[in-house]
């Protein structure tokens, strides 16, 4: 599959389209996909299956801190974009927004230049946006 660049955020919210398909999930999973300088994604993209419901920021460090290895010392010519996907209907909840919280905090401590990271189920695909970021409580 040959997808456009990424330099905008319509451009990666297109490429999580192309790539995903018709939506439909059997269960909660993140999708990494590295970019590179020029906004190409790179092809392999990676699936981590079987994660929690719920996270807090120390529980993606090691994460992130994975990216910062593979990234190595491209790390701030590069970029990462991550996609939260689970099954059902149900509209984005504060256990899917403590997965983007989480990402951006654990990104931020390992110096990663992260995408805005997306959030897709059964029927929806979209971004979380900066309201959904806000700290809980």
């Amino acid at each position: 599959m040959n997808l456009a660049p990424v330099h905008t955020p319509e451009d990666l919210y297109q490429c999580w389209r192309a790539l995903m398909g018709p939506l439909g999930f059997s269960r909660r999973s993140l999708w990494l996909a590295f970019v590179d300088p020029d906004g190409r994604l790179n092809p392999s993209l990676s699936q981590i299956d079987e994660i929690p419901e719920r996270v807090g920021p120390e529980m993606c460090l090691p994460l992130l801190e994975l990216c910062a290895h593979v990234m190595g010392d491209d790390r701030h010519d590069h970029s990462v974009a991550i996609l939260l996907t689970r099954p059902g209907r149900d509209p984005m909840n504060d256990d899917d927004r403590s997965w983007a919280r989480g990402l951006l905090a654990a990104a931020r401590e390992h110096g990663v230049v992260m995408h805005p990271v997306h959030f897709a189920n059964d029927t929806s695909l979209l971004v979380f946006a900066a309201d959904d970021l806000l700290p809980v409580g």
